[in-house]
C-alpha cells in the first residue's frame, strides 16, 4: 500500500491561518543585493519581476530552495491550540515537528529539504512548545494510475495538460487513487506531477512509521492502492 496526504481545506490546527512575516525582506534584501542600478531605478516593477521568477512552489518545487527563498516565521491571527505534527501553511507549504522531521529525513536524506520554522502567537510568543521546520519534497513521479483507481475519484484536467483533479478529496477517492509502484523508483516520499492538488505521497514503510507513532496527524492521511 502506498500513503496519501492530501492537503486541508479549513483553518484549524492542521492548517493554520496565519501570516509569513519574514519572506518579503528576505526578498527584498536578495534584490538589494543582485540588481543593477537599472533595476534599483524601476524599483517597483523590477522587484515585482525578481520576487515572482524567484518564488517556489512548495507543492512541486523546480529545486532546492535558497536561503532568501525560504520562510521561516509565520504568526497566527486567531488563537490555535495543540498544533499537528505535520501541518499546512499558506501557498502549500507543510511544516512537521522535529521526530516527524527525524524520521522522514532518515528516510529520504536526498530528496526532501528541510529548515527550521517558528510558529508564533498573535503576540508574538511561541504558539507550541514543539520544533517545527518546513519541509519541501523535491522527488517528483509519475506514478499515478487514473485508468486503475477508483471511478469518480478524479476527473481530467484541461485538455493535453495530462493532469488529472482528485474530485473533492473525498475519503472513499482518495482511497481508491492507484499509484504504480514500480515506477517510483523505491522513493519513500514523493508528489505525483499528474495530480493537480499535490498531496504528497509516502511508501508503505514510512508511512506505517508515521502512523504508528505517538503522532497528532491530518485527518486526510490515508491509504491507496498500489499495483
Amino acid at each position: 500500500m502506498t500513503w496519501i496526504l492530501a492537503h486541508q481545506r479549513h483553518f484549524g490546527p492542521y492548517f493554520l491561518d496565519g501570516t509569513i512575516k519574514d519572506l518579503e525582506g528576505k526578498m527584498k534584501a536578495e534584490f538589494d543585493r543582485v540588481a543593477t542600478d537599472e533595476m534599483k531605478e524601476n524599483f517597483d516593477s523590477a522587484f515585482y519581476d525578481f520576487r515572482y521568477s524567484n518564488s517556489v512552489k512548495y507543492t512541486h518545487p523546480a529545486a532546492r530552495a535558497e536561503d532568501f527563498q525560504k520562510p521561516s516565521r509565520l504568526q497566527l491571527n486567531r488563537p490555535q491550540k495543540d498544533l499537528a505534527d505535520i501541518l499546512q501553511v499558506q501557498d502549500g507549504l507543510t511544516v512537521v515537528s522535529k521526530p516527524v522531521m527525524d524520521i522522514i529525513q532518515a528516510a529520504a536524506p536526498d530528496t526532501v529539504q528541510f529548515w527550521p520554522f517558528e510558529i508564533l502567537t498573535r503576540r508574538g510568543q511561541p504558539a507550541s512548545d514543539k520544533a517545527f521546520f518546513a519541509m519541501m519534497v523535491l522527488k517528483p513521479c509519475n506514478a499515478f494510475r487514473p485508468d486503475l483507481s477508483v471511478e469518480g475519484s478524479t476527473r481530467e484536467g484541461s485538455s493535453g495538460s495530462g493532469k488529472w483533479h482528485i474530485h473533492q478529496e473525498k475519503k472513499a477517492f482518495l482511497t481508491g487513487l492507484v499509484i504504480e509502484i514500480a515506477k517510483t523508483g523505491g522513493a519513500p516520499i514523493w508528489y505525483e506531477e499528474r495530480i493537480y492538488q499535490n498531496p504528497i505521497f509516502f511508501a508503505d514503510e514510512l508511512g506505517e512509521q508515521l502512523q504508528g507513532g505517538e503522532f497528532k496527524l491530518p485527518p486526510k492521511f490515508y491509504q491507496c492502492v498500489t499495483v
